[in-house]
Parts: C-alpha cells; structure tokens; sequence
C-alpha cells in the first residue's frame, strides 16, 4: 500500500493552535483540548493511507480541485492531495458550527 506524506501547512497549524486554546482557556478546559487536538492530529497523519476515503468538497470550483474534508468531533479538516508526488496538503481546521463556504473561502484567501 501507498504511503502519502501528510504536510500541515502553517494555516491549519494556526487553527489547530487556536482550537487548542480557545477550549483550554475561554472554555477552561485544557484536558479536553488536548484530546481533542489529538484526536485532530491522528485524524491527520491517518491520511498517509488512502487519503481520498474521503468525500470532496461539494462546491465548485474546489470540488474540482479536489478539496476534500473529513470530521472530527465538532471540526472539519480540509485537504487536497497532490498525487504526482504522493503529498497530503492539510488546509485548514475549521469548526463545524460555521458557515462552511464562508470559512473555506477565507480559509483559501490565507493560503
């Protein structure tokens, strides 16, 4: 089996640092930010095996380009991959509750 390699890019790595914190301070829950980030971050390097298990995304023109998504507890991870050279790109972590085309446009525009 084909093992991809998984890169966080820096603005997933933000939304996982802020996912973190907002549940650990705002909420004052650090033990459940921390299973949770986890949980995240397992979710993530599990794309190493067949990362297109997933759903795409279903809007155009990122539908097409193959964005993809994949929940955890109340968040989105969204990534594309790039099979020419076997590579996971991890675009963003959003929370589920939004607005999901809003996020993910924004999401793009910081990429």
């Amino acid at each position: 089996m084909r093992k991809w390699k998984v890169i966080i890019l820096p603005v997933a790595e933000e939304d996982i640092g802020d996912i973190y914190s907002y549940i650990a301070t705002v909420l004052m829950e650090p033990t459940v930010a921390g299973r949770l980030v986890a949980r995240i971050k397992k979710t993530i390097h599990s794309l190493e095996n067949m990362p297109e298990r997933y759903r795409l995304y279903d809007k155009e023109p990122l539908r097409s380009e193959g964005l993809r998504l994949v929940s955890v507890g109340n968040y989105i991870v969204f990534y594309h991959t790039v099979q020419e050279v076997g590579k996971v790109f991890i675009d963003g972590v959003i929370y589920g509750g939004r607005d999901l085309d809003e996020a993910v446009s924004e999401m793009m525009i910081d990429e």
